[in-house]
Order: C-alpha cells, then sequence, then structure tokens
C-alpha cells in the first residue's frame, strides 16, 4: 500500500509546530505564566478534556499537564494523518 505524501507532510509540519511549543514553554523563565499558551493550543481540543480533569479530580501537577498535553499532541498527529491518507486514498481512487 502506497504511503501518502501529503499525510505524512501535513503530520510533520504538525509535529514540527509541537516541538516548537515544547521549546518555547521549557525555555521560558518561570514567571511567565503564559509560556503554555503555544501547546494549548496546537493540543486543542484534548486542552477542554484537560480542564475538566484538572477541576473534578483536582490534579495540579505540572508533570501531568505537560504528560497529557504530550499525548493529546500526539493523538491530533495520528488523526491527522490518517484523515489525509484515507481521504487521499479517496480521491485517488475516484480520479
Amino acid at each position: 500500500m502506497k504511503k501518502s505524501t501529503t499525510a505524512i507532510t501535513l503530520t510533520v509540519i504538525y509535529l514540527l509546530l509541537v516541538v516548537a511549543s515544547f521549546s518555547v514553554m521549557f525555555m521560558a523563565k518561570q514567571d511567565e505564566s503564559l509560556a503554555g499558551i503555544f501547546v494549548a493550543l496546537v493540543a486543542m481540543p484534548w486542552t477542554i478534556l484537560l480542564t475538566w480533569l484538572v477541576d473534578s479530580l483536582g490534579i495540579d501537577s505540572i508533570v501531568f499537564n505537560t504528560i497529557f498535553l504530550a499525548l493529546c499532541c500526539m493523538l491530533n498527529a495520528f488523526i491527522i494523518y490518517f484523515t489525509v491518507s484515507f481521504l487521499a486514498r479517496r480521491f485517488r481512487s475516484k480520479g
């Protein structure tokens, strides 16, 4: 089965944005409170679930938040890859 170069390209671009947003968060000074906003944006829509988890379970850990957001970004990357790959196969078979 041929792999979609469009799906790979878009997924790599997304993962580069994720790496850039995490590097901004890790390189920020301790008093910069909005350093993680870029990670929260690239991990959307799962950050809404994180907000609910933090509120309902009372988990207030930066380690938990970072790991959760990293897993959410990986989930988004899988969704992007498989969705674009599916659409590319679908349009390729009709053409």
